[in-house]
């Protein structure tokens, strides 16, 4: 008698987990918009439409700079990126909630051109900048604004920053960066402010 109870109740058991969905992320896939998924980071921002979500499932590994140049948002969704983003053009993009490695001489994330960029809660550690704010040409404004998160170059050169302000070229000297910083750690080799760095 015991036997058919416990039999009966694996078998109601088996027949609800039966009608539930659970979602199943394909292996191998790394980031997807909405219910669509993609094998790679970069494939996913070329996919997106201006406006779209991209949300990671899982680590990244970017061998080359993911270049955006259109308004996204990146939900990392806790998940980490082992390479580099580049925002250029005029995009508009919102980054959040995750890591960001990066142990070659490149920025974690790179803002140029007329871009503009917002980091929440974001912890990048790269071996040049964290971060890097950079108009680049004659008459363009990078703009970034970042609330919370931890920025942090591990490379003991002084010309390595935890965020990196400015236009790098002479011979563009109309070319502006804007930072507007509300919260956060940041740690550079020299760990203070020098010329318009950290």
């Amino acid at each position: 008698m015991k036997a058919k109870r416990i039999l009966a109740s694996v078998v109601a058991t088996v027949m609800m987990l039966g009608t539930m969905s659970f979602p199943v992320f394909a292996e191998g896939n790394v980031a997807k918009i909405g219910e669509t998924e993609y094998g790679t980071l970069a494939e996913a921002v070329t996919a997106a439409e201006s406006g779209a979500t991209i949300t990671l499932i899982a680590d990244a590994t970017e061998t080359t700079t993911v270049n955006i140049e259109k308004n996204v948002t990146i939900d990392f969704g806790g998940n980490t990126l082992y390479g580099s983003i580049k925002i250029a053009g005029t995009a508009k993009v919102t980054i959040g909630n995750g890591y960001i490695r990066q142990e070659n001489l490149i920025s974690g994330i790179e803002v140029a051109d007329n871009s503009n960029v917002t980091i929440n809660n974001m912890d990048i550690e790269s071996f040049r900048h964290a971060v890097r704010i950079d108009g680049d040409a004659n008459d363009c404004v990078a703009t970034a604004v970042i609330n919370g998160g931890r920025y942090v170059s591990t490379n003991n050169n002084t010309t390595c920053h935890a965020i990196n302000i400015g236009t790098s070229n002479p011979e563009k000297p109309r070319a502006k960066s804007v930072v507007t910083i509300n919260s956060g750690e940041f740690r550079g080799p020299v760990n203070n402010a020098t010329g318009g760095n950290s």
